[in-house]
């Protein structure tokens, strides 16, 4: 049933694109259904087909050096993978990446601006929102999920979403909707026991307010930016302080972040370390390629049983780090060339926030990647065959906005 409504959504999306001319929509869709690339290679294939025809029917040739650059940079790797053929190929990761790389590119080929951007990440965050309350409602499960099949990728996604949106929103007084959908997102994040999903919500407000602090007292001396920031971290705070005190100790999200604050292991910390011990084995005896996507779990059983953990610790499928994920997987070759993708796309946002720009896009992007790229240290999105897609998306619109869309000095 799930597998016949994603298909239902990629068939969607291209009646988007080819009779409603409405890219953004098309690509809302693809998406959404991209999230379900764990239910198997035909959601998988499925997805690639579509995108492929997605990519034939936009402009995606962007004559810029860099987009060339990137190009030629991911398909030549993963040509080498498949020359060299360094360790067992599952295949469906690899189209899976492909994917992620045809999203990156059908991003490219919309034309946005602050308006489609802000409308897009709202429309998504409602969706998963929706979704969310949904099997809620109707499921019960003890941890919502979405689209997403496992709750701590429902809430990375859906924070990484939020922080984007709300950063626009703050920078542009937006304040009557910041608090009623924050509301709805926090509650979310409850509902799915995810720990990394709170501490983004935090850290989403907290870069958010930081930019706010930046963008307004740009002008002003030294001194003032420093004790408008204290003030704000007060609050900031503060409110924390109260609102965590009204969540019902009974809630799974309560117990387990109390646990964690008092430096204990529970099965899900306890998980994470293990796969960082195998991480650690792994890269010194398989440097330059890694062991590939979907290997992991071999070496992972091994060293579980040296350890006398119980079975569930011998499938936990990745190494929940970007860093070592990428490392262990697809080793120094594939994080060089991630790297430098991910550096090329970024490294120039970043730039203009160092040089004094008031627009708020280049600030909702970098603080929601900043975002995903700090739960990543505990996570594996967006390398996971469910957000895969999600992370070209980001890239896509990162490299848009850095080197196709000239940011202005001025406020937006």
């Amino acid at each position: 049933m799930i597998t016949i409504l994603t298909i239902f959504l990629l068939l969607l999306s291209l009646t988007s694109t080819i009779v409603l001319r409405n890219s953004p929509l098309s690509l809302l869709l693809l998406l959404i259904a991209s999230n379900r690339s764990t239910d198997g290679p035909l959601v998988v294939c499925a997805i690639g087909i579509t995108l492929l025809l997605q990519c034939l029917f936009m402009d995606i040739f962007k004559k810029h050096r860099i987009f060339w650059f990137i190009a030629v940079l991911f398909l030549s790797y993963h040509v080498a993978i498949f020359i060299f053929k360094p360790y067992d190929i599952h295949y469906s990761f690899f189209v899976s990446y492909i994917n992620a790389f045809m999203m990156f590119l059908f991003t490219l080929a919309i034309n946005w601006d602050r308006e489609k951007l802000t409308k897009f990440t709202q429309a998504y965050m409602f969706v998963l929102l929706i979704l969310g309350f949904l099997e809620f409602i109707f499921i019960n499960p003890p941890r919502i999920a979405g689209p997403l099949v496992f709750a701590t990728l429902y809430a990375v996604v859906l924070v990484t979403v939020w922080t984007i949106w709300v950063t626009e929103n703050i920078l542009n007084s937006g304040y009557s909707k910041i608090i009623i959908v924050t509301a709805f997102v926090f509650l979310a994040i409850l509902l799915s026991g995810a720990r990394m999903g709170l501490i983004g919500v935090v850290l989403g407000l907290f870069l958010s307010g930081i930019s706010k602090n930046l963008v307004e007292n740009f002008n002003k001396p030294f001194m003032t930016k420093i004790a408008s920031g204290i003030i704000f971290f007060i609050c900031l705070f503060m409110l924390i302080i109260i609102v965590w005190q009204l969540v019902p100790n009974d809630m799974i999200i309560k117990k387990t972040f109390n646990m964690m604050l008092s430096m204990k292991l529970d099965g899900s910390n306890l998980g994470r370390v293990i796969t960082w011990i195998t991480a650690i084995k792994i890269i010194p005896e398989h440097t330059m390629w890694g062991v590939g996507p979907h290997n992991f779990d071999v070496y992972l059983g091994q060293i579980a049983q040296s350890y006398n953990l119980p079975p569930v610790y011998h499938t936990l499928g990745h190494a929940h780090n970007l860093f070592l994920i990428v490392l262990t997987e697809l080793g120094v070759s594939g994080f060089i060339v991630i790297g430098s993708i991910v550096f090329l796309c970024m490294f120039k946002l970043f730039y203009y926030i160092l040089k004094g720009t008031q627009n708020s896009v280049v600030y909702a992007i970098v603080n929601g990647f900043i975002v995903m790229m700090l739960l990543g240290m505990f996570d594996g999105t967006p390398l996971t065959l469910g957000t895969l897609c999600f992370g070209g998306w980001l890239m896509g619109i990162s490299l848009y906005f850095s080197f196709f869309e000239k940011p202005r000095s001025t406020s937006c």
